[in-house]
C-alpha cells in the first residue's frame, strides 16, 4: 500500500499528492491517505468519485510517532 502524507498540506494541495501517487500505481492497488483537515474525508471522496476510484475506508488513527491523522484508503480504478 502507497501512502501520502498529507497532514501539513491544505486540503487542495493533499488531494493533489494523492492524485500524483495515484498515478503511478496499477489498477486495483490501494493507497492510503493521512490527512486532518476538516472535510477532508469529503474533499477526497468528491475526487475519488470523479476520478472512478474507491474510498474503501476512512478511520480516525495514531501513527507510529503518535500523532493523529485521519486514514483514507483508497483503491485505484480499474482500466485508468
Amino acid at each position: 500500500v502507497d501512502s501520502v502524507d498529507a497532514r501539513r498540506l491544505s486540503l487542495e494541495q493533499g488531494v493533489h499528492a494523492a492524485k500524483r501517487s495515484m498515478a503511478s500505481l496499477v489498477p486495483g492497488d490501494h493507497l492510503e491517505v493521512l490527512t486532518d483537515g476538516e472535510g477532508a474525508p469529503a474533499a477526497y471522496a468528491r475526487w475519488a468519485d470523479r476520478a472512478g476510484h474507491q474510498v474503501i475506508d476512512v478511520g480516525r488513527i495514531r501513527d507510529l510517532r503518535g500523532r493523529r491523522a485521519v486514514r483514507i484508503l483508497l483503491r485505484k480504478a480499474t482500466g485508468r
